[in-house]
């Protein structure tokens, strides 16, 4: 068994990684596991556990749905939650233009659920998470540090392959194995 998923591999500027750095030091009061910038990546299906010889299939499936697609450019431009401001959850970016993203993520979900992957409960919001909150002390303060910086996360790119990646789960955090790429052109 595999941990799957399928995403789009995003790499961080500098701005976006000092903006990234002031962030996380202002959190400092909460627990958040934070996702490391050479890492970061924008999920468009979490398949799960997975039995390795369906690797082939799915990978067909994502060469099918991702044929004669054209790069797209994205651009991720404001900070949310997930969860609640009393029970958050996620922290993330995500884009006030989510229409191609959305589009893209919305073709593999469709592809894979037709092959038997089913549909998550949730609607898909195309979103970089930069952390998973495990304890929030100060929810007025961890509130008012999110508002200070809704607007300052700036990130935009070019989508041009989207990637099959193996999740190890170890202590020191998650190692993701690129298992194939599939090019838009």
């Amino acid at each position: 068994m595999k941990r799957l998923f399928v995403a789009v591999k995003i790499t961080p500027d500098e701005a976006f990684r000092q903006t990234y750095s002031l962030f996380r030091q202002k959190m400092v009061f909460s627990r958040i596991t934070w996702v490391e910038p050479d890492v970061m990546h924008l999920t468009l299906k979490f398949l799960g556990n997975t039995p390795e010889d369906k690797i082939p299939f799915i990978s067909q499936v994502l060469r099918e749905v991702t044929q004669g697609l054209p790069p797209l450019d994205f651009q991720l431009d404001h900070l949310g939650i997930f969860g609640s401001s009393y029970n958050p959850r996620v922290i993330w970016v995500g884009s006030s233009d989510p229409a191609k993203l959305s589009e893209l993520g919305h073709a593999i979900i469709d592809g894979l659920h037709q092959a038997g992957f089913h549909r998550d409960r949730q609607n898909f919001v195309p979103h970089l998470s930069l952390g998973r909150i495990k304890k929030v002390e100060n929810k007025k303060y961890f509130q008012m540090i999110i508002d200070e910086f809704r607007n300052r996360f700036y990130i935009k790119g070019k989508v041009e392959e989207v990637i099959l990646y193996n999740s190890i789960l170890t202590s020191s955090g998650p190692i993701y194995q690129k298992i194939s790429a599939f090019k838009l052109i």
